[in-house]
């Protein structure tokens, strides 16, 4: 039972951290482009895409070695 508890609480930590590591992506992104906005509004969907399947890689990778 403590184990578990032990990986809900390293999940719940390492979605924080995806979820910092995103914003900072984004806001450098913005940083990049605030002269060409258009250009950043296309590129969205493909920077949200690939931190969800990092973030997800990140996860699954972690439970298996716990489990």
């Amino acid at each position: 039972i403590k184990k578990k508890q032990d990986i809900s609480d390293n999940v719940r930590h390492l979605s924080v951290l995806c979820n910092i590591q995103y914003r900072i992506l984004k806001s450098r992104a913005f940083m990049k482009n605030v002269s060409k906005q258009n250009k950043l509004t296309n590129r969205q969907p493909y920077i949200i895409r690939y931190y969800y399947k990092f973030s997800f890689t990140i996860l699954n990778v972690f439970y298996n070695s716990k489990l």
